[in-house]
C-alpha cells in the first residue's frame, strides 16, 4: 500500500527474492475479497490511507482505514509499516487523526522497518512500544533508476549557467518545512558568489509566491524551476549542480540524500534521521539543526572542500535494495 519510485525499486528486489507482490486497492470490499490470498500487508505512508481535502472525507476514510486493518488482522495477514516519518509533515484537517493512526498502526502491526540505527532510536524513542519488532533496512542506492537525461554542460547551457560557476540544487516537492527560504537567506550571507538551483513542485500558493520574491530579490543568482521535474531530466539538474542542497527542518528519511550519493554529488543537509548514517564526511556536510547559522557554516565549508564523486558512488552503492528486500521477507517470515 503505498505508491512512488521507492517502491518500484524495493518491490522489484522483493519479486526477484521469488515474492509475489501485489499493489492493493484499499477498499472493504477488495481487501474482504482478497485478503485470503496474500500474507503481509506492507503499509508505507498510513496517512494515504485516510486524509482528504474536508473534515467529512477524512473522518470518512479514517473509520474505513479502521475496517480494512481489522480486516487484515482476522484474516490472519502480517500488517508491517516501513516507518518513513514518525508523522505526516503535513498535517491532516483533523490533526488528532494522525498521532491517532500511528498509535493504532503500533498495535496493529507485526513488524516496523526503519532506514538505520539512528532512525530505529528516534522511532522507539516515540514509539517505546515498537521494541523488538522493528527491522534496519538499507534504503537502497538510486544508481541507474532515472534516465540519463541532459549532460552537465547541456543542462547547464539550458539553465544559463556559465561552466565555472558554482552550482546548489534544492530538487524535490517543495513544501515549507523544506525550508527553501533558510536555503536562499543563507546564500545570500555568502561572500562568494553562487547559483541556487530550486526545482520542484509547490504545494502552498503562498509559499511559491514567497520563494518567488525571494528569488527576485536575492544578490545572488537564483534559478527557479517551478512545476514538476519530469524522470528523465531529473539527472541533468543533478549532474548540473555542484552540490544537493536538503535544508529541511525535519526529516527521518531522505530519497533527495540518496539521489545525490547516486549521483556522486556531495549532500548538505541537517544532522538529523537518517542522513546521519547515509552521509558519511567523504559524502557531504551535516550541520546541527539547532545552531541557527549551521546551514551558512556549512555552505562557506562546501566552498573549500573537494569532493571524489568515484568515493561518494561508492557510498551508495553500500545501500543495496536487494539487501533491504531479503531484510524485509526474513523480518516478516520470523514475526
Amino acid at each position: 500500500m503505498g505508491a512512488g519510485p521507492y517502491n518500484v525499486r524495493f518491490y522489484d528486489a522483493v519479486e526477484a527474492q521469488g515474492a509475489e507482490v501485489t499493489e492493493a486497492v484499499t477498499s472493504v470490499r477488495w481487501i474482504s475479497k482478497n485478503a485470503h490470498r496474500f500474507d503481509v500487508a506492507h503499509i508505507h505512508w498510513p496517512s494515504l490511507l485516510y486524509a482528504e481535502r474536508s473534515k467529512v472525507l477524512t473522518a470518512r476514510r479514517f473509520a474505513v482505514a479502521l475496517v480494512i486493518l481489522g480486516l487484515l488482522r482476522a484474516r490472519g495477514v502480517k500488517i508491517v509499516w516501513t516507518v518513513h516519518n514518525l508523522y505526516p509533515h503535513e498535517r491532516c484537517v483533523i490533526p488528532s487523526l494522525d498521532r491517532r493512526m500511528r498509535q493504532i498502526m503500533v498495535q496493529a502491526a507485526s513488524r516496523f522497518l526503519v532506514h538505520g540505527p539512528t532512525s530505529e532510536r528516534i522511532v522507539l524513542d516515540e514509539f517505546p512500544r515498537m521494541r523488538g519488532r522493528t527491522t534496519v533496512i538499507d534504503f537502497g542506492h538510486w544508481i541507474g533508476a532515472f534516465p540519463q537525461g541532459p549532460s552537465r554542460a547541456d543542462m547547464r547551457e539550458q539553465l544559463g549557467i556559465a561552466a565555472d560557476e558554482k552550482v546548489l540544487l534544492f530538487i524535490g516537492q517543495a513544501r515549507r518545512y523544506k525550508n527553501i527560504h533558510g536555503l536562499l537567506d543563507a546564500a545570500e550571507q555568502l561572500e562568494r558568489p553562487v547559483t541556487v538551483v530550486v526545482a520542484g513542485r509547490f504545494k502552498e500558493p503562498d509559499y511559491e509566491a514567497e520563494i518567488r520574491t525571494l528569488a527576485a530579490n536575492a544578490r545572488q543568482k537564483v534559478i527557479l524551476r517551478i512545476g514538476y521535474v519530469e524522470d528523465d531530466v531529473i539527472l541533468g539538474y543533478v549532474k548540473a549542480a555542484d552540490a544537493l542542497v536538503a535544508p529541511y527542518n525535519d526529516v527521518l528519511t531522505s530519497g533527495t540524500a540518496m539521489l545525490a550519493l547516486s549521483n556522486g554529488r556531495p549532500l548538505i543537509a541537517p544532522n538529523l534521521g537518517c542522513l546521519k548514517d547515509f552521509v558519511t564526511p567523504e559524502a557531504g556536510l551535516l550541520y546541527e539543526p539547532a545552531d541557527q547559522a549551521g546551514l551558512l557554516a556549512a555552505l562557506k565549508e562546501f566552498a573549500t572542500r573537494q569532493f571524489d564523486e568515484h568515493a561518494i558512488l561508492e557510498t551508495a552503492r553500500r545501500r543495496d535494495w536487494d539487501n533491504a528486500a531479503r531484510a524485509f521477507l526474513d523480518s516478516v517470515a520470523t514475526s
